[in-house]
């Protein structure tokens, strides 16, 4: 027997180290590919959540086969979902959205689901350990688990949320002005608070006008390309900016608006150090 016991906690011990190993080579995949695509911390973690989620839900699957395929089926589900969006956007791109917009959102939903049922996890055992102890009386256990499950619901999945939120992949879209035919120059400068801020700017040599366009959440200053050209044949130099955390620009942390505005001041400040003649008067668009 006891040798039967050993050779079983040396097979478990050897699934275990296979995972293991498996983990390793998708966090060095991820880092390398990082390292060669230039990627945030954030777009590495939304790179890695899927493929590390198909080795756990293997790694479940050689010791409780109902979850185990539970949670390959929410990848085969998941994927090919994200996939279809994909294809939908290069097919028919959104003007909402920007290019593949719909597509990273997708993928993020993804990366939220799946994150969320590993959190889930640990907060269910505690909750399952705390409520079945035999002292505990049947008020007892009922606390338990709803008190476990507000925690879960409104502070562990709520910072979850908000940190997948706060926490967006950067993207680059493949045009320019050039593809509208306008001259441009590709400047950057300081926000307010220091951040780089990445940008295009289109000059017009009869106006001492100036717009700055601002793009949304998920996008780049790529998506603003169609006011760039309806502004600059109404008479306007323009200003197409990458927000923090977005396209080309510094930073990783999106404030929706608590923090972007310095990069609009920052840009209103650059425009009137750099082109006074034709920033006399600035705007904005967004």
């Amino acid at each position: 027997m006891g040798n039967l016991g050993l050779l079983l906690a040396e097979a478990f011990l050897a699934i275990r180290t296979r995972f293991v190993c498996a983990y390793c080579v998708i966090v060095a995949l991820v880092i390398a590919i990082g390292a060669v695509y230039r990627l945030g911390w954030s777009e590495q973690f939304y790179l890695a959540v899927p493929m590390i989620f198909v080795v756990r839900g293997l790694s479940i699957w050689s010791r409780d086969k109902r979850e185990g395929r539970m949670r390959i089926a929410a990848i085969i589900v998941g994927l090919p979902g994200v996939i279809v969006v994909g294809v939908a956007d290069w097919v028919s791109p959104s003007d909402s959205f920007g290019v593949f917009g719909r597509t990273v959102c997708a993928y993020a939903l993804m990366a939220v689901v799946v994150t969320s049922t590993w959190l889930y996890v640990p907060v269910s055992a505690a909750i399952r350990t705390l409520s079945n102890k035999n002292e505990n009386r049947q008020w007892q256990r009922i606390a338990v688990r709803t008190f476990g499950i507000v925690v879960y619901s409104f502070v562990i999945y709520a910072y979850l949320l908000s940190f997948l939120q706060t926490h967006v992949p950067k993207r680059t879209g493949d045009r320019t002005p050039a593809h509208l035919r306008l001259s441009f120059e590709d400047v950057s400068w300081q926000s307010r608070d220091g951040v780089k801020i990445a940008g295009w700017y289109v000059p017009n040599d009869n106006s001492d006008r100036a717009v700055i366009l601002c793009h949304g959440v998920f996008a780049d200053k790529s998506d603003m390309l169609d006011f760039a050209l309806a502004l600059h044949d109404g008479g306007y130099s323009v200003l197409a900016l990458d927000f923090r955390s977005h396209g080309a620009s510094g930073g990783f942390t999106v404030s929706y608006g608590l923090k972007e505005k310095w990069d609009i001041i920052g840009g209103v400040d650059f425009l009137r150090r750099e082109y006074p003649a034709r920033s006399k008067r600035v705007f904005g668009v967004g």
